[in-house]
């Protein structure tokens, strides 16, 4: 499956309480893939140890990529089935960060931010250390 196109978006279904008490109002988010990808972006970049987003190595696809929608900007890949999101992301990393930490970091926030601002599901969240530079 190719990449989609600017105009498409993703989708989840959510459930909110209605404020007039007459009940559950149901309704559909359109997220802009560009959105999307810079909130991810932008949650990376405030973590302490990320010197910087790279572009990723190009890579064959992955079976979700054939089942869902796929977003990419080179340095951020998304891939969205239903309420579920897929993410490679690339990174420089300061010298004397701990790899481990750091990539735990990322996980955990990246999945916080799309969990909290979407009310999606990160299933995975993929980084691949491009460098280590000197801060």
């Amino acid at each position: 499956m190719s990449e989609q196109p600017a105009t498409d978006a993703a989708t989840t279904d959510v459930v909110t309480e209605g404020r007039s008490g007459s009940g559950t109002v149901r309704g559909t988010i359109r997220v802009a893939p560009e959105v999307l990808i810079e909130l991810i972006e932008l949650t990376v970049r405030d973590i302490d140890g990320v010197a910087e987003l790279r572009s990723r190595p190009r890579r064959q696809k992955a079976i979700s990529e054939t089942a869902g929608k796929c977003y990419d900007d080179g340095k951020v890949r998304v891939v969205v089935l239903g309420d579920q999101i897929e993410t490679d992301i690339a990174v420089a990393m300061r010298a004397g960060t701990n790899v481990a930490e750091l990539t735990a970091a990322i996980q955990k926030q990246v999945a916080r931010a799309v969990e909290r601002m979407l009310g999606m599901t990160a299933s995975a969240v993929n980084i691949y250390i491009d460098d280590v530079v000197r801060a």
